[in-house]
């Protein structure tokens, strides 16, 4: 498979990452209720999770210290292992059914692909803003994330799902404002004390 936009997508949140320091991990951020250091431990866990799926092989990441290095060098192998997974799949997998990731029943690999990237370009911003850092998303990746975000069913929305309720967006909105809109977020008020 094709994982150009996944590796940037990655590659953007390893960027905002390297700018973390350990002082700002008790921060909070966008995702509400996770501080800094809760996002980060997850995004590394979502993607050893739906690395681990699409190979269909057990997702978590071995028990252990983190390498040397701290949350960069965790990620980083975190991102290569779910990058070297999608890789691995023909152009014949995309519409193979695959369960696990934490996601209720069975998805396509190529929409687990999709969900990746969106929920990567998200949880940058979350990142980025929430340590003031600098995020502009590739274009590309934006598309994608935009695309896959509209279809996002009601039914995944709300309490005890992965996704709040929408919040609406002007007419003027740009693509990364109504990808943060879509999963939840409000652009203009983004962290709540």
């Amino acid at each position: 498979m094709d994982t150009r936009l996944l590796a940037r997508a990655t590659g953007d949140f390893a960027a905002v990452l390297a700018a973390v320091s350990d002082r700002q991990a008790g921060r909070p951020t966008p995702c509400a209720g996770w501080t800094v250091g809760e996002l980060v431990e997850h995004v590394i866990a979502e993607s050893y999770a739906f690395g681990g799926a699409v190979a269909s092989t057990a997702g978590d990441r071995a028990a252990g210290p983190a390498p040397a290095g701290g949350w960069p060098a965790a990620y980083r192998a975190a991102a290569e292992y779910l990058l070297a997974r999608f890789a691995e799949l023909t152009d014949g997998d995309r519409d193979r059914p695959v369960a696990g990731a934490g996601l209720p029943g069975a998805r396509p690999a190529a929409e687990l692909y999709e969900m990746q990237i969106a929920d990567t370009l998200i949880h940058t911003w979350d990142l980025a803003t929430a340590v003031g850092a600098r995020f502009a998303p590739d274009a590309g990746v934006l598309e994608l994330a935009l695309r896959r975000m509209r279809q996002v069913p009601e039914q995944a929305r709300g309490g005890g799902r992965p996704f709040a309720p929408a919040v609406p967006a002007g007419r003027d909105a740009d693509p990364l404002d109504l990808v943060l809109r879509l999963s939840g977020r409000d652009p203009n008020h983004p962290i709540h004390p």
